[in-house]
């Protein structure tokens, strides 16, 4: 969804799905956005799944999950947002109506009582994976030397990936380096700068999670 612009997000993300169908008729879509994107009313959520599902046709049954909103969301690595039950079992309900799986986003750095009442109360899914990432990160910040550092900060810096995630322009990289690859480092795994370093820390990033 563009931020800001409810119609234009809409229009973007059918023609998406109709293009991408196009050239692989398999795939299956999750739709929406987070809270810290653009904050979706109720009213939005059910007049966006309403359009999709008279402007897609049959194509609406590829759409798996729908993201909905709580108020939870991230800065940094923290959990900032203020969560409402109400708010979540509304659009948990308007999912149902439309047979597709609710999912939220910003689960990371919750309580686990907290993530469990958000499944008692029909959430279908939530994402966590920047926590574990964050966790990964952490691991290689550990066994890496001042050198390698440098280079895993470089990376993190020009990638632009931390941008959203901190408060500007109080945030100052470069006297919280270790802060900024915490928060953006998992996004450069799969990047050809960061494999081309060669760590080999695979085993020992498995090793520390076992533990865990």
């Amino acid at each position: 969804m563009y931020k800001n612009d409810f119609r234009k997000g809409l229009i973007e993300t059918i023609d998406n799905i109709k293009f991408i169908n196009k050239i692989n008729p398999n795939c299956l879509f999750e739709i929406g956005t987070e809270e810290s994107i653009c904050h979706f009313s109720e009213d939005q959520l059910y007049e966006m799944l309403k359009i999709l599902k008279n402007d897609l046709g049959y194509l609406f049954k590829n759409i798996v999950y729908c993201v909905i909103q709580s108020g939870t969301k991230l800065k940094g690595t923290k959990n900032i947002g203020e969560f409402n039950s109400d708010r979540l079992k509304n659009m948990i309900n308007i999912c149902n109506d439309f047979d597709v799986l609710s999912k939220e986003h910003n689960g990371d750095y919750l309580k686990l009582d907290d993530i469990k009442h958000k499944f008692d109360l029909g959430l279908s899914a939530i994402n966590i994976a920047p926590e574990f990432g964050v966790a990964e990160t952490d691991i290689i910040l550990e066994n890496i030397n001042d050198e390698q550092k440098e280079k895993f900060f470089e990376i993190c810096y020009k990638s632009n990936k931390w941008f959203k995630w901190v408060n500007q322009p109080e945030f100052n990289p470069y006297e919280n380096k270790n802060e900024l690859i915490r928060i953006c480092g998992h996004y450069q795994f799969s990047t050809k700068e960061f494999l081309d370093m060669n760590l080999n820390l695979d085993n020992i990033i498995k090793e520390k999670f076992e533990i865990c």
